[in-house]
């Protein structure tokens, strides 16, 4: 008896279920599009920026969605204390690989860092599970202001 060929169980190690993110099978182009069932909560992104940066309560904080890319929404966090502003940049991620890849972007980071001259936004905080009060990975990194790749 010969075995039938049966189809390959499509795409099954991104297809588990993880809380915020959807694939979008529309456009197999390029393969599957992750896609956010969830909106990052603003008002919880700017609690976990007070209470990870230790702002000071009297600070006048806001929160500006920068953009979005495939797997990463940006957002500015900026508090401002006697007329003066500090900026931040919040990047909150989708589940893709759980874990993995915040700790191998915040990896990356550092070690480029420690290993050449590039100018770098520094991680502050990072947290690499979405079991918070987000639902979602995040990382604080300081804000560097200049031209993006994009407009470049």
């Amino acid at each position: 008896m010969s075995a039938q060929p049966s189809e390959a169980p499509a795409l099954s190690a991104i297809t588990v279920a993880q809380p915020g993110l959807s694939w979008d099978y529309d456009d197999m182009l390029f393969g599957p599009m992750p896609t956010w069932t969830v909106e990052p909560g603003e008002d919880v992104i700017l609690k976990i920026a007070r209470r990870e940066l230790a702002l000071p309560v009297d600070a006048h904080c806001d929160i500006e969605f920068v953009a979005e890319g495939s797997f990463n929404r940006i957002y500015k966090v900026k508090y401002t204390i006697d007329g003066n502003d500090t900026v931040f940049v919040m990047r909150v991620t989708l589940p893709v690989h759980p874990r993995s890849k915040t700790l191998c972007e915040v990896a990356t980071i550092e070690f480029l860092g420690q290993h050449t001259d590039i100018p770098l936004a520094k991680i502050l905080k990072h947290e690499a599970t979405f079991d918070n009060e987000l639902g979602f990975e995040w990382m604080i990194q300081d804000f560097r202001p200049g031209e993006s790749l994009e407009d470049a």
